[in-house]
């Protein structure tokens, strides 16, 4: 389903501006992941516990509340990407919208809801340039350009193929996202991809790439590791 790209905006300059509902990238969820594993700060509120009421109390005597442990780990994650996020020549600002948990994990993950707003000419110019839709159609493309591209194909392919376990609803040809992108007829969706594969882009090509930078959700939770030891579920013992 192709979007709207939710509002329309216009700042001092009269620069259109569009407003796009997204999701932050490389974070995958708390089911199955670093993010959610709280084994140590568990461990840790235990011992505190006893030590404080002399008692010998283990995991199970608890009842435990997570959700405002999993909120702060988003909006960890939130401030951690915003400022690289926004280098992106394209985006102008993201904003923090909210924490998703689906009732079951038997088909997704968690995900954390963002709201991207985006110069949709500098968009342009920073995926395609001066191209026009017949230099698309005919692969041709400058040496930056095409080195680009490339990469973002790859990511493409990687994410919209289809297999077995998985349809994708959207093409897996870069040229497609391309002439979608100047027909203005990219979702939301594919939109937020771009954001995510621009990122990966840019820490590729870094002149300052080191171990530190963040381009997975390995990357990220070693970004966010030391504050998140600090995250604590609540517990209240059975009585």
């Amino acid at each position: 389903m192709i979007h709207n790209f939710g509002k329309f905006l216009e700042n001092k300059e009269n620069k259109e501006l569009r407003s796009i509902e997204g999701t932050l990238p490389y974070f995958t969820g708390f089911y199955n992941t670093p993010f959610g594993e709280f084994d140590s700060q568990e461990m840790d509120n235990i011992e505190t516990y006893n030590d404080e009421n002399d008692t010998n109390l283990s995991f199970d005597d608890f009842e435990w509340e997570y959700q405002d442990a999993l909120n702060d780990v988003a909006k960890l994650c939130f401030d951690t990407l915003e400022p690289l996020i926004i280098k992106l020549p394209f985006v102008e600002k993201v904003t923090y919208v909210d924490l998703y948990s689906p009732k079951e994990y038997n088909y997704r993950n968690d995900q954390i809801n963002v709201d991207y707003l985006v110069d949709y000419d500098k968009m342009i110019k920073y995926f395609i340039g001066n191209l026009t839709l017949s230099d698309i159609e005919n692969y041709d493309y400058d040496e930056d350009a095409e080195y680009k591209n490339e990469f973002i194909d790859n990511c493409i392919k990687s994410d919209y193929t289809s297999r077995p376990g998985f349809t994708s609803y959207y093409s897996n040809d870069i040229q497609e996202w391309l002439k979608d992108l100047l027909k203005d007829n990219l979702s939301d969706t594919q939109i937020t991809s771009l954001i995510e594969y621009a990122l990966y882009y840019e820490n590729e090509i870094s002149e300052d790439y080191n171990d530190d930078v963040i381009y997975d959700d390995d990357s990220l939770f070693n970004a966010i590791s030391e504050e998140f030891a600090s995250i604590y579920p609540k517990m209240t013992p059975i009585k």
